[in-house]
């Protein structure tokens, strides 16, 4: 909003956009108070940030983050096709897909 001409059509419209992802946010944070334990710390976060923090630590360290997309990594088993556990299937198929992207 700062290139914009104030009060401008384009700065208003600018400002409608920052205000609806402000009230989206506020309305996550405001409906916690319903919600209780880790649920509630999960919500609080900001995963932004966290993942900002994590690529300036691995770089400092001299490593890489590798980003797995979660679609369907707890579905099925990677060796058959059997359904198991979904937590240690989706550790096995991100091990795996982590594997195959370092060489």
């Amino acid at each position: 909003m700062s290139r914009k001409t104030t009060f401008s059509n384009n700065w208003k419209k600018a400002k409608a956009r920052v205000q609806k992802v402000q009230a989206r946010i506020a309305n996550v944070r405001r409906n916690v108070r319903a919600k209780s334990g880790l649920y509630r710390a999960i919500l609080d976060q900001g995963w932004h940030e966290f993942r900002r923090q994590l690529d300036y630590k691995l770089a400092w360290r001299g490593t890489h983050l590798v980003v797995v997309p979660p679609l369907n990594t707890s579905r099925t088993c990677p060796e058959c096709g059997f359904e198991a556990n979904a937590d240690q299937v989706a550790a096995i198929n991100l091990l795996r897909a982590w594997r195959t992207s370092i060489g």
